[in-house]
């Protein structure tokens, strides 16, 4: 059986990104006409496109919210992921 040393220098797995990579309450604005504007604010976001994962949104639920409420923010999640744009060639790509 490993002593506890032995087990502290056995390397853990290799992770996704630094802490860098990471930012909390990230604000991502929606799609809206006139002087309605709409976002929906990610607990926590990821951003490590070197390890194939270009944007990955957080949500934490510590029973603050309700039900409605935390359903409706995924569907302005799905709204922002559905946003694209055109990249100087014309080309649709996502906004994010």
């Amino acid at each position: 059986m490993p002593t506890p040393q032995q087990e502290a220098d056995v390397p853990g797995p290799a992770g996704i990104g630094t802490v860098a990579a990471w930012s909390t309450e990230v604000a991502h604005n929606l799609p809206a006409s006139g002087r309605n504007r709409s976002t929906v604010q990610a607990d926590a976001v990821l951003l490590v496109p070197e390890a194939g994962v270009p944007v990955l949104l957080v949500e934490v639920d510590n029973c603050t919210e309700t039900a409605e409420r935390l359903a409706a923010k995924f569907e302005r999640y799905r709204a922002f992921f559905r946003r694209k744009t055109k990249d100087a060639r014309g080309r649709e790509i996502p906004v994010w």
